[in-house]
């Protein structure tokens, strides 16, 4: 059964928390729209985000004839149902191909769709949802470009016409209201020039691991992406203990307060180690985030695997 809320807008309790042309009576936020109810001065490291992990991951990669799966879906509903159901942060991975067209991959497991259907997709959201934003990671996966190739083709798509203006390419977190109605880049790829904010390497973004960052632009990070998964235990404590770093951070000024993105995504066991943590983690999320004392406060972003419309929902009501 979907999780429904009803809040009561309450103006006194922050004065970047709200939007200045919405009237204090009881509202139902849907997940299309979460964001019209915060307001435009708050910076992006100061919100609950719903995420998730190989965003465009729909499909495994079977080979009936000798009886083997390489399990490599993440999602089972496409980018449009996660938009319109509260996802605001897209994991993308796209192999470059010789003519510099990227098509959307996990690992060597092609997904069956290209970059430009996951920007259009994007685009047509944005232009219904106008409050919105969408930060969106790209990275290079199953191919190596070499030098600053990946980026003179990612720049190639940015600049065509019909995605003017369509990114934020600027290298410091901004506030939402700079943002509304375009995708904010977290850069995964080597570039010479500024663009996006920048998380190439594993000196800012480490492997499989559980730690903060800062670049060399000074944005400061926090990542548990933390992937092998030793038991789901451990795993969810992970996820608690990030979180309970964000909410320390609270009160902290904008240029300290770290950007976090907290992965509770991850494989363990035997068969389908992606779903052997998902299918533990995902109904334990949805208990905790509906805690009352995890309302009001800043996660950053919760990424997750098989992302619902249940789960998603209680990340940004978090927020509230």
């Amino acid at each position: 059964m979907r999780v429904h809320f009803y809040i009561l807008i309450i103006f006194s309790l922050f004065s970047f928390q709200k939007r200045e042309d919405k009237n204090t009576s009881i509202q139902y936020i849907e997940g299309k729209n979460w964001m019209s109810f915060i307001g435009d001065q708050r910076p992006l490291n100061f919100m609950s985000i719903p995420g998730s992990h190989d965003a465009g991951a729909l499909y495994n990669y079977d080979l009936p004839i000798i009886g083997t799966v390489t399990y490599a879906q993440t999602q089972n509903k496409s980018i449009k149902d996660q938009l319109n159901f509260g996802v605001r942060f897209l994991d993308i991975r796209c192999k470059n191909d010789s003519n510099g067209n990227f098509q959307i991959f996990h690992g060597s497991t092609d997904q069956k769709q290209t970059f430009d259907s996951v920007l259009n997709t994007c685009k047509e959201f944005l232009k219904n949802n106008p409050s919105e934003t969408i930060i969106m990671s790209v990275r290079e996966e199953n191919s190596s470009s070499g030098g600053d190739r990946f980026y003179k083709d990612f720049m190639a798509y940015s600049n065509k016409s019909e995605y003017e203006n369509l990114f934020y390419l600027d290298n410091y977190i901004p506030t939402l209201g700079e943002v509304r109605g375009k995708i904010v880049l977290i850069r995964r790829f080597y570039s010479e020039s500024k663009c996006g904010i920048n998380t190439y390497s594993s000196a800012i973004w480490p492997d499989n691991a559980m730690t903060s960052t800062i670049n060399s632009d000074g944005v400061k990070f926090y990542f548990q992406d933390a992937y092998t998964v030793k038991s789901n235990a451990e795993k969810f404590q992970q996820i608690f203990d990030t979180n309970e770093l964000s909410k320390d951070e609270k009160k902290l000024s904008r240029d300290k307060r770290m950007f976090y993105f907290n992965f509770t995504s991850g494989q363990t066991g035997s068969g389908n180690k992606i779903k052997n943590v998902s299918n533990y983690i995902n109904p334990k999320l949805i208990d905790y985030y509906m805690q009352s004392d995890n309302k009001n406060n800043f996660y950053g972003m919760v990424i997750t695997d098989f992302m619902s419309a249940d789960l998603a929902s209680v990340i940004y009501m978090t927020n509230f």
